[in-house]
C-alpha cells in the first residue's frame, strides 16, 4: 500500500503548502510519522487531525527512525513508501539506490518521479518491430524498485517443450517464460543491496495444457543466471485453479512494480525480441499524474486494491492450510502453500 514516512514536522509544512507533494499528501491514506508532539490528536486544526479526520492511517513511525541509523536495510520493509526525511540529497540517493524506495531530501524534493511518464500508452501491432520492453518501460526507468507483481492468466498457455518418441526435448517453445526474462532484465536494478522479490500470477490449468508448475518455475529459477545480477532474485509462482475464490483475479493482465501500473489489453505474453505478437493497448502509469492530483489517483486505487487481494489471499490460505485450489513455487521449489510468499509487496 503506498504510504508516506516522515516527520510530524514535515508532513506539516508539507499539508499546508500548494504544492504536488501538498495534493499528494493530501490524498494519500497511511502514513508512518516521526511525532514530535503527543497532543496533536486534541487539535482539530492540527494537519495530522485533518488527515485523520479524511479517513488517513496515522501510524506511530518511531521504529522506523529508530532503525534507520544502525539499520538502513528496513527501508526496503516499505516497498511502496516514499521516505522524505531530514537529509542531504546525495544521502537520500544513495539510500534510494541501495535499497529500491523512494527516499527524498526534503529540502530538494523531487515530484516528477512520482508523476511524470515520458509515454503513458503504446498502441501495438502483430509484426510491428517498432516497440519492445524496454520501450515500455522507458517512462517509469527512473522509479526505485525492489519488487515486481506480474499478474495474467494465460502467461504461460502456450509454453511447452517437443519431444521426440524417445522423449528427447526437439524444441522448446517458452515464449511466457522469455517475455518475463525480458522484462526482468529491463527493470532490475544493476545494484541493490536487498533481494529483488519476483510474483508472478497465472492459471494453474493454463500451464497445465502442456508443462507442470515444477517445470515452469525450474525455467523461471534458471533465468537467474541468465540475468546476471549481484544480488538475490526470489523467484515466485501462484498458479491458480478455476475453483480458487481468487481466480477472477488473475483475470487482470498488470505489471506492479512498487510505484508503478502496467495494464494491458490482451496479454503479457507480447513481444518477441523488438517483435510485437499480438495486437493491444498498453498502459504505463507511475501512481500519481499532475492530471490526477485534483482527485483521488485511480492508479493508487488499483494499485493498492490488486496489493491487497493477494496480502488477503495468502491470510486464506494461512487459515486453511490443506487448501487444493492452487499451487505455489518458489525459487525452484513446487509443492508448496501462498502463505509462505516472501514477496515484500504482500507481507
Amino acid at each position: 500500500m503506498f504510504s508516506i514516512v516522515t516527520t510530524q514536522k514535515i508532513l506539516e509544512r508539507l499539508f499546508s503548502e500548494d504544492s504536488v507533494w501538498g495534493k499528494i499528501v493530501a490524498q494519500t491514506k497511511c502514513f508512518y510519522v516521526k511525532f514530535d508532539s503527543v497532543w496533536w490528536e486534541e487539535d482539530d486544526m492540527n494537519p495530522l487531525m485533518q488527515l485523520a479526520n479524511a479517513q488517513a492511517d496515522i501510524k506511530n513511525g518511531q521504529d522506523i527512525f529508530n532503525n534507520l541509523k544502525e539499520h538502513p536495510e528496513i527501508i526496503a520493509k516499505y516497498p511502496s513508501s516514499v521516505f522524505i526525511l531530514d537529509i542531504d540529497s546525495t544521502e537520500a540517493s544513495r539510500l534510494q539506490q541501495k535499497y529500491g524506495v523512494i527516499v527524498q531530501s526534503f529540502e530538494h524534493l523531487d515530484d516528477a518521479i512520482l508523476t511524470a511518464v515520458s509515454q503513458t500508452s503504446f498502441d501495438t501491432e502483430e509484426g510491428d518491430t517498432s516497440t519492445g520492453w524496454g520501450d515500455v518501460f522507458k517512462g517509469v526507468r527512473d522509479l526505485p524498485t525492489n519488487a515486481v507483481i506480474i499478474n495474467d492468466r494465460n502467461l504461460f498457455t502456450n509454453d511447452q517443450v517437443i519431444k521426440d518418441r524417445e522423449g528427447n526435448v526437439i524444441e522448446k517453445r517458452l515464449s511466457g517464460v522469455e517475455n518475463v526474462a525480458s522484462i526482468l532484465n529491463t527493470i532490475l536494478p544493476r545494484t541493490l543491496d536487498v533481494p529483488f522479490h519476483v510474483l508472478i500470477v497465472c492459471d494453474k490449468a493454463g500451464i497445465e495444457n502442456h508443462l507442470t508448475v515444477k517445470n515452469v518455475i525450474t525455467f523461471l529459477n534458471g533465468l537467474k543466471k541468465q540475468l546476471n545480477r549481484p544480488y538475490v532474485i526470489n523467484m515466485e509462482l501462484l498458479a491458480v485453479s478455476s475453483q480458487s475464490s481468487f481466480y477472477s483475479k488473475t483475470h487482470n493482465r498488470r505489471i506492479l512494480t512498487n510505484y508503478s501500473l502496467l495494464t494491458f489489453d490482451h496479454k503479457i505474453n507480447a513481444f518477441e525480441g523488438r517483435r510485437s505478437i499480438v495486437t493491444q493497448w498498453i498502459t504505463v502509469n507511475k501512481l500519481f499524474s499532475h492530471d490526477s492530483l485534483s482527485l483521488p489517483s485511480p492508479v493508487v486505487k488499483a494499485h493498492n486494491r490488486q496489493v491487497k487481494d493477494l496480502h488477503e489471499y495468502a491470510e486464506y490460505v494461512n487459515q486453511h492450510p490443506t487448501l487444493a485450489e492452487h499451487e505455489f513455487a518458489k525459487n525452484g521449489i513446487a509443492d508448496q502453500k501462498f502463505n509462505k510468499t516472501e514477496n515484500r509487496m504482500i507481507v
